[in-house]
């Protein structure tokens, strides 16, 4: 057992200037070596351990005091600083010596003072810490029995509350039930005491089954004590209820987290209610039991009712009312409301009188003879919402909402009426009126005025924006139009810069890369690679764009344009400046030596490149060496 010392929040000690030296001995070679010292809020239970480096050099060794201004602890593998207040604050400071010896000892070695006053005050503080460590266990045994006897009785007090207790003669013609004691002498045996009895079983007493511990009688009976067995009792546990027994007798405390503070479980088969209370008549209060059902157990009490319209208690002069219910389960009601058709489930009036009905829920669950519903939050709704004729005003908020109507909906007839949104709405149509499934179909039809929005108008992937006259205001006089790098819509002038010409192509070929020069292959109805040993080969175009597997690709050919990402037919970056023509060698290749050589060679430009990997293809006739 260390030695410890507590310094507790709002005791008056000081973080900055925390006494060590006044409140535990240390050894003075040795420093704040022997020390640890930890912190806790005063409301917390575990401590957290300081770490030493951030107060070791505080040390005053006059004083006998450290400072704890520059205190941290270890988080995360890395010093993390913290501030001690006294005003919320337990610091506790620690000191555990080694059993082995802080000295060393050599043959022929003379000790010095400083050493023998290290293992002399080493040995102390064994035997220090040692006596606290048995003190506390001493402590902690008789505080566990003081606790543990409180709970039974001693002799006195057994003495003194079967004085007090009027238990009654057994007689015969009695209905005898479960739990009743009797006192009677056993006439069966040689104990002429009298002695008191336990039943076992519900009976109407005879003069057969007279208590006793043999015959008839132990069928029904159980010998509880005589009253010269009392002598040998020490203790005996309290029995809640009985005269003497402290003032919380009936509340029950869990000694552990997971204990049940009280069970009361039926045996199998169980036909009545394993649990009962009754009022101050002994009159019993219903209680719902059912075995494996969600409501275990659950008290119900009935108030009188002073009409058919309204539930009240007492003539309304005494009002029922509720305050606070929280539901554990993720399925059980708060509040459970039952009526028999045709009687309501609930009803609400305004004010103190009963007939102005504000809200009535009947026993289908239809809330009706509301004069205006007003509702903060949402309402969620799986069925229809029917709404009374009148200078009535539906407002809705919060949510994105559904709002369609019949010709009911304002009346016998559809009248003129606004519709108001503070968030985004939705108009949509519906052909077979509101019985039909909603579609959330955009139909507007402006007779006149203008629609004005400050932001996009948008339409789906399959939508279209149409007008008879499309008109902005940021484009005028336009020759063309053009978008820019967000998407926008402006005005062009002059003449519109095309990039470069190609085909799109989809399912063509079996394996063909960007940057290939190809031929379309009549025979066989595909883009093919061109190579200039054929003129029945030679380029059309260069294939960008890439993409698919071999057999099923896409891409572009390039009739006329750039093309990025190009090497010629030895894999060696292009030249600025130079042409490139087909090769001959390397199907879909391109070379930058010009095809020379006997008549009729075949020469065949693609073209030009631009940029370091980039190819500007121009159209180009093929010739003949001549």
């Amino acid at each position: 057992m260390a030695m410890e010392k507590i310094f507790a929040a709002g005791s008056g000690y000081t973080p900055n200037a925390l006494n060590i030296t006044s409140n535990i001995t240390l050894i003075t070679s040795l420093g704040l070596g022997q020390l640890q010292i930890y912190y806790k809020l005063s409301t917390a239970t575990d401590y957290t351990l300081i770490d030493k480096s951030s107060y070791k050099t505080t040390f005053n060794s006059s004083s006998g005091t450290i400072s704890l201004a520059g205190a941290t602890v270890t988080s995360g593998g890395s010093a993390t600083p913290v501030t001690i207040s006294e005003a919320n604050h337990d610091v506790k400071i620690k000191r555990e010596t080694s059993a082995t010896l802080y000295i060393s000892f050599q043959d022929g070695a003379k000790l010095s003072a400083d050493d023998l006053n290290t293992v002399n005050l080493q040995a102390i503080h064994r035997v220090e810490e040692e006596s606290a460590r048995l003190d506390q266990a001493d402590a902690d045994i008789y505080t566990y029995i003081a606790a543990q006897l409180s709970l039974y009785y001693d002799k006195t007090e057994i003495d003194a509350l079967f004085l007090q207790q009027t238990v009654p003669n057994w007689v015969t013609s009695t209905a005898y039930v479960v739990g009743d004691t009797v006192l009677h002498d056993d006439l069966n045996t040689a104990e002429t005491t009298i002695a008191i009895w336990y039943c076992g079983v519900d009976h109407t007493s005879a003069a057969a089954s007279a208590p006793s511990s043999t015959g008839t009688g132990a069928t029904f009976w159980t010998l509880v004590a005589p009253d010269s067995s009392l002598e040998n009792l020490s203790y005996i546990r309290k029995t809640p209820g009985i005269s003497g027994t402290p003032q919380d007798w009936n509340t029950i405390t869990p000694q552990r987290s997971t204990a049940i503070g009280l069970k009361i479980a039926a045996e199998t088969g169980h036909s009545v209610a394993p649990f009962q209370l009754y009022d101050g008549t002994n009159s019993r209060v219903d209680v719902e039991w059912t075995a494996g059902a969600t409501d275990v157990f659950a008290i119900h009490r009935t108030f009188a009712a002073n009409s058919t319209t309204k539930l009240s208690h007492n003539n309304q002069t005494t009002h029922f009312g509720f305050q606070s219910f929280t539901a554990t389960l993720s399925d059980a009601p708060q509040i459970v409301m039952t009526g028999d058709s045709p009687n309501a489930m609930m009803r609400c009036f305004k004010g103190s009188s009963t007939s102005t009905e504000a809200l009535t829920i009947d026993s289908d669950g239809n809330i009706t003879s509301v004069a205006n519903l007003t509702v903060t939050g949402d309402i969620s709704l799986t069925g229809d919402f029917t709404f009374v004729a009148g200078a009535h005003t539906v407002h809705f908020k919060n949510n994105l909402i559904d709002l369609y109507g019949d010709d009911d909906f304002f009346g016998t007839s559809l009248i003129s009426t606004g519709l108001r949104s503070n968030k985004d709405f939705r108009l949509g149509f519906n052909s077979g009126g509101s019985g039909d499934a909603w579609t959330q179909t955009m139909f507007l039809d402006v007779s006149e005025g203008d629609i004005t929005v400050t932001g996009d108008i948008t339409a789906g992937s399959s939508g279209v924006v149409q007008a008879h006259t499309l008109k902005t205001t940021n484009i005028t006089s336009a020759d063309f139009l053009k978008t820019d790098g967000s998407g926008n819509i402006t005005a062009g002038t002059g003449s519109p810069t095309t990039a470069r010409i190609q085909v799109a192509v989809t399912g063509s070929d079996t394996a063909l890369a960007s940057g290939n020069v190809v031929y379309y292959d009549v025979d066989n109805s595909k883009w093919t690679k061109s190579q200039a040993d054929s003129q029945t080969t030679l380029a059309v175009g260069m294939v960008d764009n890439v993409t698919g597997s071999s057999g099923n690709q896409a891409f572009n050919v390039v009739f006329c344009g750039a093309v990025a990402s190009i090497t010629d037919d030895a894999s060696a970056a292009l030249v600025i400046g130079q042409w490139y023509w087909l090769s001959a060698s390397v199907a879909g290749g391109i070379t930058k030596t010009q095809p020379s050589g006997s008549s009729g060679t075949l020469i065949d430009p693609v073209g030009v490149c631009t940029a370091a990997t980039t190819l500007m293809v121009v159209p180009a006739r093929p010739h003949k060496v001549t």
